[in-house]
């Protein structure tokens, strides 16, 4: 395959050659497992070890049954599959006489990454198929069979070629693609193409020396396995004090929720909440539920702010006398970056997450009320009733597709019912039984309803399992609603595995 790019191609070595000589590393391995090299501009290879420098004009190449993950200096973070090989074209970062650029070249092979600080117009990967420009975001990339695959898992990516292009990723129709030359426009696909459900390398047995990531890059461990998320990058000493953030200065008397995008239904928070100065969501989590001895009296241990994220899909309802259910998203994908602070007395640690975060505050229904209630009572969502936002591996969700169905003994406390996503793998979980079963724990118990799934019954795609957790309360002064979050995860009935790669997560209200 011949392209007319002889002269523009000759302009990029002399580039690539200039920036080699400044010899200024631009990024640094962070874990390497198995053989990996860089090749300069003067064709000297050398071995990559963790703590080994990469600069401008190298190539790096992984063998057979290896892996490597790169930090890059805006904190992106790369992981190169086995056999695959990527050049570094043109990095730069807060260079005094040069603009941010990130331009690399996949040759062979596959990676996954995690977008860094430099912007979305100065980004660019290059590949015989197609060009891949971000949009704030966390993708993969592999070329395979002579064709080329990209999927995203949070965020945005666009695919272009001469024969076209794609959005991919949040607000798209689709989230992986599929090209097959450079004259044919990128395809989108509807489910994840099997490359990205096999093992990354052949053997799994490997674990990262580095602590700075918080895992290797992912290996599945079966065909339905996606490999798990890379770690946050944290905020340097500088910027966490720049950015303090202190709860003294927020009256947490709301309760808030919030769960990660994508898959992992371990990414999931709540507990008590409040505005900050700008009446922006802060939403915390001490460990304990509402139900928990100590939960309004215990420091939080987390704290979730909304920091460069762009706010979108904010929504609210008012159920009067100050019961006002607001919604939203912390959205990622233009390249800013919700906050998660592990010292909430502002102190000391904060790191970025660049994962777009759905959340939800209520002020509950005071227990006062509810032990007056008795009798049954249906709270639902329909395509005219009530309100959900959320997203899915499979595409958006809203009140088309979603559908929550509780009925609620306020006499007993069971709570029975289902949740069901349609077109979107179909999920269908299913709960129903006795609040003091301690297996199924259903129930309300002190405006919590307990939700969770009948592992028997619950199914998404029709065979596999369904993970979930759930943070739902009753709210309005006369319980007129539920109101929370909900994180689906797929898994393996036979084998208990999970798959992450089979997802749903979200945040809804739920009225009688």
């Amino acid at each position: 395959m011949k392209y007319a790019i002889h002269i523009s191609t000759i302009l990029f070595l002399l580039c690539v050659t200039s920036a080699w000589a400044d010899n200024i590393p631009v990024g640094v391995t962070i874990f390497v497992s198995g053989q990996a090299s860089a090749t300069s501009p003067d064709q000297s290879t050398r071995t990559l070890k963790r703590s080994a420098k990469i600069y401008n004009g190298d190539t790096l190449t992984t063998h057979k049954g290896s892996i490597l993950q790169i930090r890059f200096i805006d904190g992106a973070i790369v992981a190169l599959r086995e056999d695959s090989i990527l050049k570094i074209g043109d990095y730069e970062y807060k260079s005094p006489t040069k603009k941010e650029n990130s331009a690399l070249s996949l040759l062979k092979g596959g990676f996954r990454t995690i977008s860094g600080k430099i912007g979305k117009q100065n980004y660019k990967v290059s590949t015989n198929m197609a060009t891949i420009g971000i949009r704030g975001t966390h993708y993969e990339a592999i070329l395979n069979d002579g064709k080329l695959y990209v999927g995203v898992w949070r965020g945005g990516v666009k695919v272009t070629n001469d024969g076209g292009q794609i959005n991919l990723g949040l607000g798209a129709a689709y989230n992986f693609a599929k090209v097959t030359n450079f004259q044919t426009s990128p395809m989108g696909l509807a489910k994840p193409p099997a490359i990205f459900l096999t093992p990354t390398i052949a053997n799994s047995n490997h674990t990262p020396p580095d602590k700075t990531v918080q895992k290797p890059h992912p290996v599945a461990e079966s065909r339905n396995s996606i490999p798990a998320l890379l770690g946050p990058t944290p905020l340097t000493t500088a910027e966490a004090v720049k950015a303090r953030r202190n709860l003294t200065n927020i009256t947490l008397n709301r309760l808030g929720v919030l769960t990660y995008s994508g898959a992992d239904v371990a990414n999931f928070y709540g507990g008590t909440s409040g505005y900050d100065s700008n009446g922006n969501p802060v939403i915390t989590d001490n460990g304990l539920g509402p139900n928990d001895a100590g939960f309004y009296s215990t420091p939080p241990k987390v704290a979730y702010w909304q920091g460069t994220a762009n706010p979108i899909g904010k929504g609210s309802v008012d159920y009067t006398n100050g019961y006002i259910v607001n919604w939203g998203i912390w959205d990622t994908s233009s390249g800013g970056s919700s906050i998660r602070q592990s010292d909430p007395t502002g102190s000391t640690f904060e790191a970025n997450v660049n994962r777009n975060l759905y959340w939800l505050t209520m002020l509950p229904t005071p227990a006062s009320t509810l032990n007056a209630l008795s009798g049954t009572a249906t709270y639902s969502t329909s395509a005219s009733k009530g309100y959900v936002i959320g997203g899915s591996s499979n595409g958006a969700i809203n009140r088309s597709n979603f559908t929550f169905t509780a009925n609620t003994n306020f006499s007993t406390g069971v709570v029975s019912g289902s949740l069901t996503i349609a077109n979107i793998d179909n999920w269908n979980v299913i709960f129903n039984g006795d609040p003091n079963n301690a297996t199924n724990g259903k129930g309300l118990v002190n405006g919590v309803l307990d939700v969770t799934p009948d592992k028997a019954a619950s199914t998404v795609q029709s065979v596999y399992g369904v993970k979930s957790k759930f943070g739902i309360v009753v709210t309005g002064g006369s319980a007129q609603a539920v109101a929370g979050a909900f994180d689906l995860e797929a898994y393996n009935k036979s084998t208990n595995a999970s798959i992450p790669g089979v997802h749903a997560e979200g945040v809804f209200v739920a009225e009688q």
